[in-house]
């Protein structure tokens, strides 16, 4: 019973050493006699608040969000500095001016953010996904172009238009925010982001080495110019990238299977396997690594592995990989198609 009680006195003590935003918001909501459920990354503004609360949802883009906010009942969301800092495709919901469906905005400390909070109410209007995209883009358009607007904004206008399949969108504020911090290397590696989502790869690899000579070294620009410099053709200057990555992230399933793909293009089958097999485990539907692995095993005699391995892929999901199609076919590999 002592344990137990120290227990919930270090948790109260815990949720109540709290940034001031939380505190301040939840105080906001209490007083404003608002109860239910609330989103937040922490439990903190909840305990505030006197609200039950539920964890952020991983969510993408603002049809994810509302529809996890249907599926959860959750009732208000609260964005904070903290919150924004792991999901800023949301950030412009703070400065947005004109209405956003499916939410409503309850209180806002904005505009710095820095010690700030935005509540919103979900009103439970359901939109498509083509109007929802159109607001988080609107929004994200006024927050870039208000007066004194950091990149942290061109940013969040970037990320969004490159998660909405427009990139190329994505280039003319990348480049405002190049002539405005020509040597950070952040603004770099979202040039690399859009030209990978693009699939220039020459232009996606010049921004990776630029974000790594402005001192952004890291496995994910190591990883990204490797993947690049194979798409280029260019495997033997990708794979001490691409192995110096994947030691760094042995999860990242796209560098583990880009890393096979270099040693698959420089002829060390032997060396390529292990990295299918390990792209595979780590994500089975991977096609590419489907594909290579089925070369490799035909093409040291085990026809019979090789068209096991396709056969259980094809009864899970179709084949979208034009060449994985088709070798599936030559072998007799029927599946859900």
């Amino acid at each position: 019973m002592v344990s137990s009680l120290g227990a919930i006195r270090d948790t109260r003590l815990a949720l109540a050493e709290a940034p001031t935003e939380t505190r301040a918001a939840g105080v906001w909501l209490r007083a404003h006699g608002i109860s239910g459920r609330i989103f937040a990354r922490k439990p903190n503004v909840a305990y505030f608040a006197g609200m039950d609360y539920v964890p952020m949802p991983n969510a993408t883009g603002l049809s994810n969000l509302l529809a996890a906010a249907r599926a959860e009942r959750v009732d208000v969301l609260f964005l904070s500095p903290i919150e924004l800092g792991t999901r800023p495709q949301f950030e412009p919901l703070a400065y947005a001016t004109q209405p956003i469906p499916g939410l409503a905005l309850l209180q806002s400390s904005a505009p710095t953010l820095d010690h700030a909070f935005v509540l919103f109410r979900f009103t439970g209007e359901v939109a498509s996904d083509g109007v929802l995209d159109s607001a988080l883009v609107t929004a994200s358009e006024h927050y870039a172009a208000m007066p004194n607007a950091s990149n942290r904004a061109r940013f969040a206008l970037a990320g969004n238009l490159i998660n909405l399949g427009r990139a190329r969108e994505a280039l003319a504020p990348l480049a405002a925010a190049e002539q405005a911090s020509p040597r950070d290397p952040l603004v770099a590696r979202w040039q690399a982001q859009a030209n990978l989502a693009l699939g220039d790869y020459a232009r996606a690899a010049a921004a990776c080495r630029r974000a790594i000579a402005l001192g952004s070294d890291t496995a994910w620009e190591r990883g990204q110019l490797g993947r690049s410099l194979v798409k280029l053709g260019r495997a033997g200057e990708a794979l001490p990238l691409l192995r110096a990555a994947v030691a760094a992230e042995p999860a990242n399933a796209e560098f583990v299977e880009s890393l096979g793909a270099a040693y698959y293009d420089l002829g060390d089958f032997a060396a390529a396997m292990p990295s299918f097999e390990r792209t595979l485990a780590l994500q089975p539907g991977d096609q590419q690594a489907l594909y290579h692995a089925a070369r490799i095993l035909l093409r040291n005699g085990e026809r019979s592995r090789a068209v096991t391995l396709l056969r259980g892929a094809r009864e899970r999901a179709a084949f979208t990989l034009e060449a994985l199609s088709a070798l599936a076919d030559s072998l007799g590999v029927a599946g859900v198609e």
